[in-house]
């Protein structure tokens, strides 16, 4: 401010002395005009130096007579003048002083981009919302799409959901899981020996792990392979003899007994093929099931009869009248009668030596 104040000096005292150039000028002039051999001649250089500091000696003890002193000139006792414009703030702060958030009037201490996580007890596991984690879930755990722990469950499951989003196992082909956890074979299926897989009730024993002597698919369905058919099922308590009887892995078939059927170590005609009498069906007397015997194996005209003969009559494959055939060697015997054979209709038809 002093500056200011001495600036504002100068350029009175430079007014002062153009002034009194001027006047020097003109009385020049004058005297010369008017003949004034009076006038003293003058040194004009000392003589301006001398009246600008006395003019500016003078404005200083103006100033200083003041009765107010500083303070009628708007001066402090420190010097800086008072009226002056105040200087902007923002000038005098330091660098690190600027701050934008409370400029505009925002809590400097809490920055605008302040994220506020999410975790907590309904947030477990994944995204806080504020490009960290809430961590991971326990070793047995996962989390699921709602950030929430989850424990997978497949205990007496074989199929569908574990209660986390994930599987417990597929079922294969004419299957579909069931509300319990099961793979359940489609209506017309039946579970493999392995209970793997379903297969059909007929077709091609290939593939599907079916033997001769079968194996129970449920309680009352006995599925096996006939070596002229393929595969072949009975339902025993339709049949009268009181449902499956399973003997060991993947190995089953109809009781001998039941409550309205029974079959004997000799056996009895019956229906393999779905025509009439065209296998034997016998005990297994060892297991209590029954096996059966197709009388056309190999033999394509074979059927089932009653033969009777001086040793004894039963079922019996035939390829002819009183013809009886070897299943074991496949081959027909002949007839064994020493004389004619009687043949009687019936179901089973009777042959017999007469």
């Amino acid at each position: 401010m002093r500056k200011d104040q001495d600036f504002e000096r100068a350029a009175r005292s430079g007014a002062w002395a153009l002034a009194l150039a001027l006047g020097v000028v003109m009385g020049c002039s004058g005297a010369s005009s008017d003949g004034d051999s009076g006038a003293r001649p003058m040194d004009a250089g000392s003589t301006l130096d001398a009246r600008v500091a006395a003019d500016t000696n003078a404005s200083d003890a103006h100033a200083d007579a003041s009765p107010l002193g500083d303070a009628a000139r708007g001066d402090d006792a420190s010097g800086e003048d008072a009226n002056a414009a105040p200087l902007d703030a923002w000038t005098m702060s330091a660098p690190d002083a600027y701050a934008p958030d409370a400029y505009v009037g925002h809590d400097a201490a809490a920055p605008i981009d302040a994220c506020a996580r999410t975790c907590g007890p309904t947030h477990q596991c994944g995204s806080d919302g504020c490009g960290g984690s809430c961590g991971p879930c326990g070793a047995s755990q996962v989390c699921l799409a709602t950030n929430l722990c989850c424990t997978p469950s497949c205990s007496g499951r074989t199929c569908g959901s574990d209660g986390c989003g994930g599987s417990c196992g597929a079922c294969g082909s004419n299957a579909a899981c069931n509300a319990t956890g099961q793979c359940q074979c489609n209506a017309g299926f039946y579970p493999s020996p392995a209970g793997t897989f379903c297969i059909p009730p007929t077709g091609a024993c290939t593939g599907t792990g079916v033997g001769n002597n079968g194996y129970c698919a449920d309680a009352r369905n006995w599925i096996w392979c006939d070596p002229v058919l393929g595969l072949r099922r009975l339902d025993c308590t339709s049949a009268g003899l009181g449902g499956c009887v399973t003997v060991g892995p993947g190995a089953g078939a109809c009781a001998c007994a039941g409550p309205s059927a029974s079959i004997t170590t000799t056996g009895q005609c019956g229906t393999i093929a779905g025509g009439a009498d065209d296998g034997i069906y016998r005990c297994n007397a060892a297991y209590g099931v029954i096996y059966s015997v197709n009388c056309r194996d190999h033999n394509p005209s074979g059927f089932c009869a009653t033969f009777a003969t001086a040793f004894g009559s039963g079922p019996s494959c035939m390829c002819g009248a009183c013809n009886p055939y070897d299943t074991t060697r496949n081959l027909c015997l002949g007839s064994p009668c020493p004389g004619s054979c009687g043949v009687t209709s019936g179901n089973p038809p009777l042959h017999a030596c007469l």
